[in-house]
Formats: C-alpha cells, structure tokens, sequence
C-alpha cells in the first residue's frame, strides 16, 4: 500500500510539472517559436543512449518521458546561450521581449492556474481537515492570554467565518502581529453554548517566523494508527476505534477516567499513568462500526532483557507545588492566584500537582477538597480540577520559602524571620528566585509605583511598605532539589527514595538546585558526538550514595540509574477533524478564495525567509515533497487533490522569483533588455547562471538533508 501512495504522489507531482512545461510548450507554439523538444522529467546519456522511457518525433519536436522523474523541460529553438543562433525568425531570441516573457510566465501562470481549479475539485470532492476547536491553549501565548480556553470552538477571524484549522491558521498568517484579530468563539457548557469575542494580537512564531495566536486542535480518543506488535495491536484495536469508560488499573487500584472531560485531556491521563505504571494496565469499551461493543485491555509493560542502549534514567520528578500562572478571565482565576501552594488533595499530601496524581487521590470523589500552605481550603468538581490543570492553571517547581534575612536590612525592619512566606514584592507575585530578582529590579528602575512588601509569617498574612531608598529586600529564598514523583519499579523507588525527600549530597558533591542532582547522578560519558561516530553507548551506569534530608533527618542510601523500557499503548489518536464537502457552486467559490490566501501566504513565508525570521530548516525540497504528497494520498482523494493544489501554486510563484536559472530570472534578464534597450552580455548571463546553479544545487542538498532528518525524526 505504501508504494501504491508513493506511486501516486509520482504521479500528482509529474502532472504538475507537465501542466508547467505545456504552458511553457503552448505558448511558444502561439508566438511562433520552435520547439525542439517537450521532454518530462530528466534523459540523462548513460553509456551513449538517453536515459527515457519512451520518445517520439511530430513536427518539428520530439516529444520524450524521461527516466528521472524530478522536473521537465521544452527546449526552444535558440533558447540557450551556448546554442547556434541562425537568425531564423522562430527561434526564442528573434522574439520581441513581450512575447519571450509571455512564454516564460506561462508555466508558472498554468500552474497556479491549476491550483485554482484543483481547490474547487478538493472541496467539491471534500476532504477532512482539522477543526477549530481548540485542544490547547500556549500558556501565556496571545489566545491564552486573551482568554481563549480548550474545548472553544473559533468559528471567525474578523468577522468572516472560519471552518477548518488551516483556513485559522492561514488567516492569523495574514494578519500581521501590528494589529488586534477579533476572534469569535463557540463555547460548550453542559448542555447550553454561548458566544464570545475576543481581541487577540498575533505574535511571530520564533520556529517560522509567521504570525501565530497559539492554539492547537483538539483530539479525539480514537485510534489513529497502531504499532505493529503493539500493546493495541495485540488487543485487536484497529483505525478508527473508538475508547470509552477508561479504566488505570496499578495492582489493585482501580482509577477511573471521568466521562465528562475531553478526550485531548483523557488520553493525557493514559499517557501519563503508563509512563508512572509501567506495570500497570488499561481496560476500555472498544466502540467500532459495524461490530458489537467489546472490553479489551492494553498491557503496556515490555518484556525481555532491559535495553543496554541509552540514557540511564532513576525516575523521578521535581517537586511540582507552586501555581506559576493562572489564564486570565476563567473560573480558575477566581479560585487560584500565583504563588499559591497546594500541599493536599482531600486531606492526603501531594508533592507533584498533575493530572494523574489527582486522578489517584480522588479516584472515588467527584468532588476535591484543595489544601493550602497558606490560607482556606476550597473544594472544587474532580472534572473541573483535571481540565484545568497544564492548560488553565500552569504548576511548576519554586519556592517562595524565606532562608536567610541579613542584618540590617529591609526585611530585619519589617520584622520579617527565616521561615517566613514571601507572598508579593512591589506588583509582582513572588514564586521563586527568579521573580524575586524581577521584583527588584522593577523596584530599582522605578518601574510600577507599589512598594508594598507581603508575606506569611505561619500565622497570619503580614504587609510593610520599602522605603523611597531601599531597592533590596535582603532575603534569600530556600532552593532544594526536592523529589515530587517517582515513577513505579524505578531505580529511585528500588534505592527507597521518597516523594518529598530533598536532595544534598550525591557522592562528594553538594546538591543545591534540581538541575545539580540531575546532573550529579547521570552522567555523560563520552559525549555524544563519540557515540554517533562510533555507534557506542555514550552513557554509564554507576551506583552513587545519595544523602537527602526527610522529616528533620539525614539519610543515606545507593541509588543505580539505568537504562529503561519506554512502555507505550502502541497507538496514536486522531486529532478532531471536520468534514469539507460543497455544492459545485459554493466549490467555485471556496476554491479561489483559497488559492489567494494561500497564495498570500507563500509571498510572507519568502518575506520571512529573506527578513530571517523563518528558519532555514523549515525548506522542503522533493523527498520532503515526495513525503507531503504520499501522506496525503493516505488520508483520501480530496486531501490528496488539495496538498497538489498548494504544491501547484508553490511551484507556480516560485519559479517566478528573480533568480537565475528559474523562469524569473530570464524575466529580470529581459526587463533590463527592455529598459537598456538590447540583451544582457552573454559573459554577464553565463556568470550568473554559473553561480546560480551552484547556489541552487547547494540549496538542494541543504533541503533534502532537512528532509531526510525530519522523515528520521531528528528535524
């Protein structure tokens, strides 16, 4: 099947490139040029004979299918500088300069042309495309900022509307990051939907270099593709099954996935409980068309010998504690504010606030009590809790813990003691160093206008104000690598390492920060440079005694990191998609409407290659092509039509570029012939085409090296 694919990406890219060349072919026979030869793709001599399937002579031209199937060629009477000019009136150069440039625009206009019509095909055929509900928003990016939530569906970008991810995405592009979008939004709660509009300003995507909000699309817990001798595969899971009433099974508890969260927020929970119970197991309801509802069980855990390649990992986390942000006008926001510590769920210490710890200590609770370092519990719905957490309210390491108060100082005035919670310095909330620093560098540029100083003292909320001359507080905050997770059967739970236990020593080290002991324990020997030339290990495995502090005490113990299994489900889930399909009428429209914004678009993307906001590694060349139209002839005929009408008019324009070789470059040629009133020396031609060939080719293999890293997964 995969060659049957590839087959057919050949095919749709050889059309594309034989609509070009016959515009080329077309116009030349209508100005009255020669054509010598209509050849696609390449005929190189190997041996003394041509390399091509098959050629025949009509007329004055030869008409050949070549056996390299990049590109295509006419070749034109007089066309080269190195061919023998006879001075006939059909050859290219006895041309008038708007006739040689018609025949030199018209591959490319053929091309987009093409484009135009194969859009109106794609949704007249229709095709499924990603929708528009968003799956998550980029914490802090504009979307999320604005208060643009998961599960919202955006239905239009400045009033015209919107029906699929890509349509979002393009007119975000075109939008520029000068100006606010209106963005509206459909928004699901329960059984009732409201609207909403938000004004949301565009900000430069630092991979691309285009214009982005930072929203994604959601997913659906249904079954993309499956591992050959996966854990799916040998439950019998096919495409397109559909998971229900999801139950985490670690021994003998039993966790069940609510029903009312989304399905992007479901399949985190599994994801995550395999990574932390990799012995554990999945049971589910397997929904599939045409067949009776079926129980199946996933059991994720690998066997055999533990792998002898890779990084030794031990299997632990940071302590996760610390609400870091909150997404501005949401229900969270009303309950949780940075700085804020979370120290239980319904009465049980937690170290490390994710979804898949909650899920486990209010396995039986729809609703949560949430506790506190500082001030009330509140209780909020289990489902709520689980939908916020990593998209509305972001957890993070830190600790906002006074360890030292100098003498002297702005703190010693106040009265404030080691010990002490340091809540706010000026307007910012205070959640670990790094705030505390942008605290009072804020203060010092005299940039907002509070100095008020807030803290906790272990009994009550405390406040002073810095005066017109302190610009330090005078405090250090306490900064431990303390243990928030540790996964299952790890090399940390063997050496009986526990969550909470904080990190001070590893061998004759001193352990002061997270990154310290991870640093400390596993250690990379040689470089990896070393074990990509010599396809060794660039990794060891050694046991070290680990000093930590619990409960008031110091302990030792001998910690082994290892190389481990990376246990999977062996499935991938399809992202949510919508169904585009019109009326030949509403195609007619859709589909030049379509090929502007897309042609739009490809003029920014060359804006922001030139300006060097894109990334170079962003260019494809034809493997990377080969692999777009391959992928697209696997999700159906009118996805396949629609990634030919880009590719279309992507050839069409960029072979209208002013650079030698291309079709524009002989363009530019013939507009300075027409200003200065005679050709370009031929010496100044066969420089440029000379140097442009070996930039050309250099760009070649700079794109397809990109490609082929990113079919390896390494790009």
């Amino acid at each position: 099947m995969d060659l049957i694919h590839f087959l057919a990406a050949l095919l749709g890219l050889s059309f594309l490139i034989f609509i070009h060349e016959l515009g080329h072919f077309l116009a030349a026979k209508r100005v009255g040029i020669r054509v010598e030869c209509f050849c696609i793709g390449f005929q190189p001599t190997i041996f003394g004979h041509r390399a091509r399937f098959f050629a025949f002579k009509r007329g004055d031209t030869e008409y050949a299918l070549g056996m390299v199937p990049f590109g295509g060629y006419v070749k034109m009477a007089g066309e080269e500088l190195n061919d023998e000019k006879t001075g006939a009136g059909d050859e290219f150069g006895a041309k008038g300069v708007g006739e040689r440039a018609l025949v030199l625009v018209a591959g490319s206009v053929m091309n987009i042309l093409l484009g135009l019509v194969l859009f109106v095909v794609a949704f007249r055929v229709g095709f499924d495309s990603e929708s528009t509900i968003v799956g998550t928003a980029a914490i802090g990016g504009p979307a999320w900022t604005a208060g643009i939530r998961a599960g919202d569906k955006i239905t239009a970008v400045n009033g015209e509307k919107v029906i699929e991810y890509l349509e979002l995405a393009t007119k975000v592009a075109l939008g520029g990051t000068e100006n606010p979008l209106t963005i509206d939004v459909e928004r699901r709660d329960g059984e009732s939907t409201t609207t909403h509009q938000f004004e949301v300003t565009p900000v430069k995507d630092p991979r691309r270099g285009l214009p982005f909000i930072g929203v994604s699309t959601s997913r659906l817990l249904q079954v993309g593709f499956v591992e050959a001798d996966g854990a799916a595969d040998k439950a019998g899971l096919e495409v397109d099954d559909r998971l229900t009433n999801v139950r985490l099974i670690n021994g003998a508890q039993t966790w069940v996935v609510p029903s009312d969260i989304d399905d992007g927020r479901a399949w985190d929970l599994i994801v995550w409980f395999v990574r932390a119970y990799p012995k554990g197991r999945i049971e589910c309801e397997r929904e599939r068309e045409g067949a009776a509802p079926a129980t199946v069980t996933l059991q994720p855990a690998p066997v055999g010998e533990p792998p002898t390649e890779g990084r030794p990992v031990i299997g632990v986390y940071q302590q996760m504690q610390m609400i870091k942000a909150v997404q501005p006008h949401t229900p969270a926001a009303d309950i949780f504010k940075p700085g804020m510590r979370i120290v239980a769920i319904n009465g049980a210490p937690i170290r490390f606030v994710e979804s898949i710890e909650v899920l486990r200590l209010a396995a039986t609770t729809p609703e949560v009590r949430i506790s506190f370092a500082i001030g009330d519990d509140v209780t909020v719905q289990r489902s709520q809790l689980l939908r916020w957490l990593g998209r509305q309210v972001v957890m993070g390491p830190g600790s906002n813990d006074i360890a030292t108060v100098a003498e002297n100082s702005a703190a010693a005035r106040l009265g404030i003691q080691p010990g002490a919670t340091l809540l706010q310095l000026g307007e910012t909330a205070i959640l670990d160093k790094e705030s505390l620093q942008a605290a009072l560098e804020a203060i010092s540029n005299g940039k907002g206008t509070s100095r008020e100083v807030a803290w906790h003292d272990g009994t009550a909320r405390r406040t002073g104000t810095l005066t017109a001359a302190e610009t330090d507080l005078g405090v250090t905050l306490a900064s431990k690598a303390t243990i928030g997770f540790i996964h299952d059967d790890s090399p940390a739970a063997r050496a009986g390492l526990l969550a909470g236990d904080a990190i001070v020593q590893v061998a004759d080290t001193p352990v002061g920060a997270w990154p310290d002991f991870m640093k400390s324990v596993v250690t990379e020997i040689p470089p990896a440079w070393y074990q990509f030339f010599r396809k060794e290990s660039s990794f060891e495995s050694k046991t070290v005694r680990v000093r930590i502090e619990r409960g008031g005490e110091t302990v030792e113990v001998d910690l082994t990191p290892e190389v481990a299994h990376n246990p999977t489900v062996g499935l991938g889930i399809k992202l949510n998609t919508t169904r585009l399909q019109s009326t030949v009428a509403e195609a007619c429209v859709l589909g030049p409407k379509r090929g502007w914004a897309w042609t739009m678009r490809v003029f920014m993307t060359l804006k922001s290659l030139v300006k060097r906001d894109v990334a170079m590694k962003n260019l494809s060349g034809p493997v990377g092509i080969f692999a777009v139209g391959t992928a697209a002839s696997k999700k159906g005929f009118g996805w396949y039509i629609f990634i030919l009408a880009v590719i279309s008019i992507n050839l069409g324009i960029f072979n209208l570029l002013p650079f030698p070789i291309l079709d524009g470059g002989h363009l530019a040629f013939l507009a300075v012939e027409k200003i200065k009133g005679s050709p370009v020396s031929e010496r100044i031609q066969i420089w440029a085409f000379n140097i442009a060939f070996i930039l050309l080719i250099s760009l070649a293999l700079f794109v397809t090296y990109n490609d082929i890293l990113r079919l390896l997964g390494l790009g």
